[in-house]
């Protein structure tokens, strides 16, 4: 394993749109590592991006590794319906993987990722981000999030896209028995219900707004508006990557692992099929 004193280890960034435009800046101002590839399957939006950053743009993952064979790490950053896929490639070339969240389109492909990193021996983390956003609350009695989102979405899509985050930290703050004990959208308000060992109980309420800041999680009580202490959560989740990826023991303060994000797809699970049973 490489050690922290070592010299910088290769990364590549597959996915150049929005989201993949946002890490580009995180990796190329990383300490530890070197964004040296872009990937993506438009060339020119990979050859704008690389070019900002230094890096070398190529359509597909192979043609990168054959130019830096030296590639240690990837992240993926790709619409949803193909982060499974390219996590999975990178995967087999024997990358370290930093994938968006969820980390898939489906719970399937996402315990097919997570079994091939398991046999391929390499980390594969799924990016919550806003695990870095504040710090995690006491478990309590009862916890209660409530998120404002952008009007249109599906329930079924705010759940994947928005709503991930917030069931992610209901794992890590209930325990990984938390389960969906109901969920009820009605007049563009979703609220979903949760239930943990111990009696504990959740709760998730998401409603439109123009703006998706007003966010909080509290124990039981008056909800309060969540305060963040870290000033750029997207690096400080790449820089507890990179410690990983440098052989660092796991901590808490990490993204998430593959038993993590597994609970929160099973938690997502549920919520469809509750969804589905309502509507059905």
């Amino acid at each position: 394993m490489q050690t922290l004193m070592e010299a910088p280890f290769e990364t590549a960034l597959v996915g150049a749109g929005r989201f993949g435009q946002v890490h580009a800046a995180k990796l190329a101002c990383a300490a530890q590592s070197r964004l040296v590839a872009v990937v993506d399957r438009d060339w020119a939006r990979a050859d704008a991006l690389a070019r900002r950053w230094g890096a070398s743009a190529f359509t597909s993952l192979g043609e990168a590794l054959e130019r830096h064979p030296s590639l240690r790490a990837c992240v993926v950053a790709t619409p949803r319906a193909h982060l499974a896929e390219v996590a999975g490639e990178a995967l087999l070339h024997s990358l370290d993987v930093l994938v968006e969240k969820p980390g898939a389109a489906s719970s399937a492909e996402f315990d097919r990722v997570s079994a091939l990193a398991s046999t391929r021996g390499r980390t594969l983390r799924v990016g919550y981000v806003e695990r870095f956003l504040s710090d995690e609350p006491q478990p309590a009695a009862s916890l209660l999030s409530i998120r404002a989102f952008a009007a249109g979405q599906t329930p079924e899509e705010l759940l994947l896209d928005r709503l991930c985050h917030d069931l992610d930290r209901a794992v890590r703050v209930l325990g990984p028995r938390v389960s969906v004990a109901s969920i009820r959208f009605r007049r563009g308000v979703l609220r979903i219900e949760l239930a943990a060992d111990e009696g504990r109980r959740g709760r998730i309420v998401a409603w439109p707004a123009p703006s998706e800041a007003r966010r909080w999680w509290t124990p039981s009580g008056r909800p309060t508006r969540s305060r963040s202490r870290e000033p750029d959560p997207l690096a400080a989740q790449w820089r507890a990557f990179e410690s990983l990826v440098l052989g660092a023991a796991p901590t808490q303060g990490e993204p998430a692992n593959a038993e993590g994000a597994r609970s929160v797809w099973r938690l997502l699970d549920a919520a469809r099929a509750h969804l589905a049973a309502r509507t059905g």
